[in-house]
């Protein structure tokens, strides 16, 4: 009776656990149930509050009220420019072989330089308007950063603000017409006076002062002046030879000597260097041992241009228009 005692006890033992278990069967069922129902739920309402956030925030973006009060749909995630745009651009224009011709803020110093290099006197980006890549370029004759900038402003349309590229210009030989109107024939050793006696008057108009012994005077910056006497009626000016004999001329790099009451400046100047005269740029087409032929017919005396762009602000011909940002 004992063992049959045991025995019920462990079956009823045996009963409650299977009744148990299935309870926490059950519960855990339910629980798995309300938490993938809670979890579904919670991304569902995220990702819409997300979707509602972010059209409100590109609803903001994109709209913006004009002077009138009236509402237009602009873009200002990007500043895109369009043709007839008034954009700041600034750059640097260098020769295939690298030397900088054209800049429009401060080179490096250690930066290669070409001869034909002249700093402009802006500080800042360049303002250009945008122009379409097809319109045609300006008939009338360019000085060279003129010629620059007129090519880069139909290379800027499409850039965003903010935006750099690298572009190639290049330019055409202007129209054939006389050699005379786009060729120069120098002198190829010049002469300058070792002293020099002119009318009290004439120096008093030329000096803008009274002369007096000592005081500068110059007509040529490489051999400078010095006012040397005067008398009632003349004043005589005594010039002196540049320290090691050599001066940069733009066409090349002149020896001088003396030769009696003059000094001679031989230019050793070479075919096909490029040359700046002013404002236009040219290249030497012919050297003998009297003259120097310098051909200017093309811009860019015949190179192409690779150029390094900046956009830095944008102002929309449009908006402008309408008074929008004014």
């Amino acid at each position: 009776m004992e063992g049959m005692g045991y025995v019920m006890e462990l079956y009823k033992k045996s009963k409650h656990q299977k009744k148990v278990i299935a309870q926490t069967q059950l519960q855990g069922r339910t629980m798995s149930e309300r938490l993938r129902v809670f979890s579904l739920g919670t991304i569902i309402g995220l990702t819409a509050a997300l979707l509602m956030a972010q059209s409100a925030l590109s609803w903001a973006a994109d709209t913006v009220k004009d002077a009138h009060g009236d509402v237009s749909d602009v873009t200002v995630k990007a500043v895109i420019v369009e043709p007839g745009d008034k954009t700041g651009i600034s750059y640097q224009c260098r020769l295939k072989s690298g030397e900088v011709v054209a800049a429009s803020g401060s080179i490096p110093e250690d930066q290669s330089k070409s001869g034909i290099l002249v700093m402009i006197k802006e500080t800042g980006p360049i303002s250009v308007v945008a122009v379409r890549p097809d319109e045609p370029l300006p008939k009338q004759e360019e000085a060279f950063d003129e010629a620059i900038r007129v090519r880069l402003a139909r290379m800027v349309a499409g850039m965003k603000e903010g935006e750099k590229r690298q572009v190639e210009i290049t330019a055409q030989d202007k129209q054939e017409r006389d050699e005379e109107f786009y060729m120069a024939r120098l002198t190829r050793v010049r002469t300058r006076p070792k002293a020099l006696t002119m009318p009290v008057g004439d120096y008093a108009v030329r000096a803008n002062k009274v002369p007096e012994v000592g005081q500068p005077f110059v007509i040529d910056p490489a051999f400078p002046g010095r006012v040397e006497s005067v008398t009632e009626e003349a004043v005589t000016i005594r010039f002196s030879a540049p320290p090691d004999d050599v001066i940069e001329t733009p066409y090349g790099r002149g020896r001088v000597y003396e030769d009696g009451e003059n000094y001679k400046v031989d230019i050793n100047a070479k075919e096909g260097s490029l040359v700046r005269t002013g404002s236009q740029v040219g290249r030497i087409s012919h050297v003998d041992d009297k003259i120097i032929a310098v051909n200017y017919r093309h811009p860019f005396g015949g190179e192409a241009l690779i150029c390094d762009m900046t956009v830095h602000q944008v102002e929309h011909a449009k908006l402008a228009a309408n008074g929008v940002g004014k």
